[in-house]
């Protein structure tokens, strides 16, 4: 559910659908969607939604048609399943075999196994309140602050290396969710 009380469903086919007023809308190719098979969702703080696609990349929905970014606009590939803003407004996206992406005032900026991360599945984005930025994969849950790169596996403590979500509630205790169960990390600084 969005800040604004719509509800959002991003669908396997069919596109995007949400529910107002009892209602439901669809919004397709046939609206500026570029794939109808929808992995992603984020609202922003301005309430834009970016819908993360399987092929089409990223679009902005603010009001119909939508604004994309795809491989034409810096993206490495046009799959992908996360997104998320970070404090300085820069969008992330990450792909599930691309690495991790940041649009940031017309700059793109990426990660990627060639340096900076042990996997290129990229499958949950977060921040902690102290700016550190949260990577989930399937092989274990990365913080990234500054040059710094911290890895947290099994052998950390996770119940399994595949990391789906992310959540620091208001002590600032991380609290991660694996397919395997979740975890509560605790002082990661």
């Amino acid at each position: 559910e969005g800040r604004s009380g719509m509800l959002w469903i991003g669908m396997r086919s069919g596109g995007l659908a949400r529910l107002r007023d009892g209602r439901f809308e669809t919004y397709a190719i046939d609206d500026g969607l570029p794939n109808d098979f929808v992995r992603a969702l984020y609202e922003d703080r301005e309430r834009n939604l970016w819908v993360g696609t399987n092929s089409g990349g990223v679009s902005r929905l603010r009001d119909t048609p939508f604004r994309t970014v795809s491989t034409r606009g810096g993206l490495p590939a046009g799959m992908v399943r996360a997104v998320f803003e970070s404090h300085d407004g820069g969008m992330w996206v990450g792909t599930p075999a691309h690495g991790l992406t940041r649009l940031l005032n017309g700059t793109v900026t990426r990660w990627t196994t060639r340096g900076d991360l042990p996997v290129d599945g990229i499958s949950m984005i977060g921040e902690s309140r102290d700016g550190a930025m949260w990577i989930g994969t399937p092989s274990g849950l990365v913080r990234m602050a500054g040059r710094s790169r911290t890895r947290y596996t099994t052998a950390s403590g996770l119940p399994h290396n595949n990391v789906r979500s992310f959540f620091e509630d208001r002590d600032a205790r991380l609290w991660i969710g694996t397919v395997e169960g979740v975890c509560r990390i605790e002082g990661a600084r």
